[in-house]
Order: structure tokens, then C-alpha cells, then sequence
């Protein structure tokens, strides 16, 4: 691999070596080999910062694999990878603490009549950990020349407003002690000079959302998320065996929702077989709760302590932790560029993934769509070498022929009619959502959080131990990335009127009680899943991009 002094100026860079990231990259590297590709990551290796749910449409990895490595599937490795598949599906609807009843047959009857509701069923589709998937494809752009950086945190697009193009981009400075002063190792932030330039560094990227307050970008609608929280869990060989190696189980109702009554937050569970006796479990909270207590790492443990849940995880040992924002806002929150009429990208710079919000959320799932906009982002770099035109513009169009702006549009104001109705009455309005208008939404924070959430796991579960299990680690001297703007809102606003918020929701613990404030104490815990500065109720936190560090994921 060249020396980074090498790779000061490219033709393509790529912020964030994800699956949305790295497939642009290879794709690129394979229609146009002669150009340079340098993709670049604040993680220290691959698959590091990345976690998703565990289920997965093929379809576009197929495409890509077929674009940038013909004859793939003589690769025992990929097979392998890609083999093991959903052969039943089972959902349940957990009705109290202790109590479930299968509504598999009411979501297949959905299914029938092509409702919203039967889209989330994933018969057929692959179990993955998203991790791996990402050392897969890493593997597969390098060997087609791409290089890769880690440890490079992104500190901002140099964009340029007076020819409407991105010079390149700046990393972070690095070796600045906790007063920002520089110590003997200080190195300072480059610029790596770029023609082209493609985000891709997942949900609420610090260099995106930037770049979209600074440019041309805008949303007709805010972005919201939800924090999922997982575990990979080894069972005994009885309880793998109970789950089936090809079974996936879905859950709806506690510790999240109960029909006409409280709580009222909008998400689900799911059990997920690895392999080698390995279970991964999810919750998945979405962030407009109104309960100002709400904890999702608590509320995540008492779903595996549901009976219908626990028996497959009783006595389990925990391998590995980790939690992520997901971005839900659907197709109204997608960044565009509306004075040229392009979709997540404008002039030399496109989103991809997750930063760009391709959730498709009648399916409640995005990992598909990283891949098939990241292999788009590739092609349209290639189509401008050939053809010209703005690589912004090609990048749209491609997005509309793949279909992927289409299948956005079907699934446009499920998310919002929920926000705007609750739970229970917004998943049955979902069903006729083309019927309906499109509500106004607010952000996350925005939610009066008023209310009490009426189960608690205080006291009954270590979450020390779940942040162990991420492996997360930062330099411990380093200039601190969580930044309270106002030390005196938290003192006398918040923690009179919400009782600090960030000390329950942080699934980290890096929030604490000081002397007379809240505040960031343990830093060097933080999963970098900014869930603090998307729901802190008066936007009073502020995520900044760390000189390294994070968690270090290998199987989520």
C-alpha cells in the first residue's frame, strides 16, 4: 500500500469505509481503473463502527458482484458468506411482560393484499452480520486497487461557493490534549484534494450534515432515527437448535408499545441464529419517545427478559455489544439540491447509505439500499469520465433508473403518519398511506418529553458490562468530542424540567452527574451513535468528530 504523503491529492475520495462507502469505491476502481480511489475512515479497521439488523436483500450485493468481480460464485469465501438464508419467519406480538401471541398469519394475509404491513416479512433473504459484510467487500476493493485509511477522521467538505465544487476534504487534527493544546505527537488536519467526492459515513454523519447546512442541500423534512441496541450472545447447542439455524423471530409490543394505553414508542425486536450457537438479539427504539425517563439499554434488557425471549438466551454468555442510530425519515428527508433538481448529491459530491437516509421503511430495512447506492455513486463517477455532465446529476439519474427513489416514494409518509398518530392507529393508517397527506414532522428533541415510562429496569442490569462488550476505546487525554454548549441549561433548564434525559438514553454511560451539572465524564466510552445530540431536548450537545477511537465491532 502507497504511503498516505502519496495519496494527498485523488481522483475519487471516499468519507466512510461502510458497505455504502467501499462499494462505491470498488465499483468506481472497476469501470475506471485508471483513476485513483482513496476511501477513509475514523475507525480503526474494517467493520469496526458498523451494526445492523441481521437480515438482508441480496439483490443489489448480486448486482455489484457481478459489475466489479465476474464469476464470483466460484468464491468459496463469498458462498459461504451469502449461504445461509431465512427458511421461516415468525412474528409475535408481546402483549405484557410475560405474555405473546403469533401474528405471522395476520402479516402473511397483509402480504396477500400488498399491504404496507406484509412488506416487513424477509422469507428468503440473507442472515448476515454487517461487520463481516464490510470486511468481505473491503477485501474485494482493495484487491482492485482502492486504498483504504483508517483511523482518519473527516473534519469537513473544503467546498468552494464560488464555482459550487469541493476542493477536497479536511481530516481532524490529531494530538491535541483536553484543552486543545497540542502535544508532542500533534499532527494537523490535511487536505486531501479530490475531483470528486462521495459521503458514505452512515446515520447522521458529522462531515454530511455539515456539508448539507453549508451547500445547496436541503430536506423537505427533518431526518428522525431510531437507536438500535444488539448483542451477539453464544447459547447453549438446545437453545440454538430451539431457534433453528435458518429461523428468524420478530416481535412487536413490550417493552415499546401496548395498543390505546402507554408506553407508545415505535419499534421492535428480533432474534437473529449466527451460526456456531451464536444469537444475535435487537431492540430497536425509535427516538421521538415522550417519556423523558425512557432508557433504551434498559428497555432493551427487559425485552430479553421476556419469557417468549428468554428462552433462547437464558444463561447465554455475551460476546460483543453495540448500538446505532437508523435515519427513518424516508424519502422527504433525503438531502436535494433543488435549484438542479438532483437527489442526495450536488455538483462533485454525493451521499450514499445511511448518511443520505435510503431506509426504506415498509420494509424497515437500509442495508440493501447502501449497497445499491453505493454501486450507483460508482457508476456515475464512471458515466462522467465517459459522457461529462455533473457527476451529481448522473448520480440522480441513476438512482431513479435503479428504482431505489421509487421504492422511497412507496414507503414516503409511513414513518410520518406514525410520528403524527402513535403507534397503534399510525401502523394501521401505514396500511392506506397513499392515501393520506403528508404531515408535518419535527426532529427528535422536538417531542415534549412529559411523561414517565411505566416499566423500569432500574438497578437490575449492568450496563457496564454491555459497554465492555463493545470494546469501545479512546485515547483518554484527548480533546474531549462531546461538547455541552451551554453548561447552565443543563443546570437550571434541563435538569429541572427533564431531570437530564442524556443520563438515562446514552446506551455508553458517558453522561454523569458532576457538582452541579450533567456532563460528558466518560467520553472514552462513547459508541459514536450520536443518540445524545439527536435527543438531547434542547440541542445542548454537540458530537464532534474524535482523533480516533470508538467501538471495535466484529460480528454485529
Amino acid at each position: 500500500m502507497n504511503k498516505f504523503a502519496d495519496y494527498k491529492t485523488v481522483d475519487l475520495l471516499v468519507v466512510g469505509a461502510g458497505v455504502a462507502g467501499l462499494t462505491a469505491a470498488a465499483a468506481a476502481k472497476s469501470l475506471c481503473p485508471e483513476k485513483s480511489v482513496c476511501v477513509i475512515d475514523k475507525a480503526s479497521g474494517p467493520g469496526r463502527h458498523n451494526l445492523s439488523g441481521g437480515t438482508f436483500d441480496p439483490s443489489a450485493l448480486y448486482e455489484f458482484l457481478n459489475l466489479a468481480f465476474p464469476g464470483w460464485q466460484d468464491n468459496e469465501k463469498i458462498s459461504k458468506f451469502l449461504s445461509r438464508r431465512v427458511l421461516n419467519e415468525q412474528f409475535f406480538m408481546l402483549s405484557s411482560k410475560s405474555r405473546a401471541f403469533r401474528i405471522t398469519p395476520q402479516l402473511k394475509l397483509a402480504k396477500a393484499l400488498k399491504l404496507s404491513a406484509g412488506k416487513m416479512l424477509s422469507q428468503g433473504e440473507t442472515i448476515i452480520s454487517v461487520s463481516k459484510l464490510v470486511r468481505v467487500v473491503e477485501a474485494m476493493a482493495v484487491e482492485k486497487g482502492v486504498e483504504i485509511y483508517y483511523s482518519f477522521p473527516a473534519e469537513f467538505v473544503d467546498f468552494d461557493h464560488k464555482t459550487a465544487r469541493a476542493k477536497g476534504v479536511r481530516l481532524a487534527d490529531k494530538g491535541l490534549d483536553e484543552g486543545g493544546i497540542k502535544q508532542m505527537n500533534y499532527t494537523p488536519g490535511e487536505l486531501i484534494s479530490a475531483e470528486d467526492v462521495i459521503l458514505a459515513e452512515g446515520a447522521d454523519g458529522y462531515v454530511t450534515e455539515q456539508f448539507i447546512a453549508h451547500s445547496e442541500l436541503e430536506r423537505n423534512q427533518p431526518q428522525i432515527y431510531s437507536l438500535g441496541v444488539k448483542e451477539v450472545i453464544e447459547v447453549s447447542r438446545q437453545q440454538y437448535q430451539a431457534l433453528g439455524s435458518s429461523n428468524v423471530i420478530r416481535f412487536a409490543g413490550y417493552p415499546l408499545w401496548k395498543p390505546f394505553s402507554s408506553p407508545s414508542i415505535f419499534g421492535g425486536g428480533a432474534l437473529y441464529p449466527l451460526g456456531g450457537c451464536r444469537i444475535a438479539v435487537v431492540l430497536i427504539s425509535a427516538l421521538d419517545w415522550k417519556y423523558k425517563d425512557y432508557s433504551p439499554y434498559e428497555a432493551f434488557c427487559l425485552f430479553k427478559k421476556h419469557p417468549k425471549v428468554a428462552q433462547y438466551l437464558r444463561g447465554g454468555r455475551v460476546l460483543e455489544a453495540g448500538a446505532k442510530l437508523i435515519p427513518e425519515g424516508g424519502f422527504h428527508s433525503i438531502p436535494r439540491d433543488k435549484v438542479r433538481s438532483t437527489f442526495a448529491g450536488t455538483s462533485n459530491v454525493l451521499l450514499a447509505g445511511d448518511c443520505a437516509g435510503f431506509v426504506n421503511m415498509h420494509r424497515m430495512k437500509g442495508l440493501s439500499n447502501a449497497v445499491l447506492s453505493g454501486l450507483q455513486a460508482g457508476k456515475a463517477v464512471s458515466m462522467k469520465e465517459k459522457n461529462g455532465g455533473s457527476l451529481a446529476k448522473n448520480y440522480s439519474n441513476m438512482l431513479e433508473f435503479s428504482g431505489l427513489i421509487d421504492q422511497m416514494k412507496r414507503a414516503a409518509k409511513f414513518r410520518q403518519i406514525i410520528s403524527k398518530f402513535g403507534v397503534t392507529l399510525g401502523l394501521g393508517l401505514g396500511n392506506i398511506d397513499f392515501m393520506l397527506p403528508l404531515f408535518n414532522i419535527r426532529e427528535d428533541n422536538k417531542r415534549e418529553m412529559t411523561e414517565s415510562y411505566p416499566y423500569s429496569g432500574k438497578g437490575l442490569f449492568d450496563q457496564a458490562d454491555f459497554v465492555k462488550h463493545t470494546g469501545v476505546q479512546h485515547r483518554e487525554n484527548q480533546q474531549p468530542h462531546l461538547v455541552i454548549k451551554d453548561v447552565d441549561i443543563c443546570k437550571w433548564e434541563c435538569a429541572r424540567k427533564y431531570d437530564c434525559p442524556c443520563l438515562k438514553f446514552c446506551p455508553g454511560q458517558v453522561y454523569e452527574k458532576m457538582q452541579e451539572h450533567v456532563g460528558p465524564v466518560n467520553t472514552s466510552n462513547c459508541l459514536h451513535c450520536k443518540t445524545c445530540q439527536r435527543k438531547c431536548p434542547y440541542s445542548n450537545i454537540e458530537w464532534t468528530v474524535p482523533e480516533a477511537g470508538g467501538p471495535m465491532y466484529t460480528d454485529m
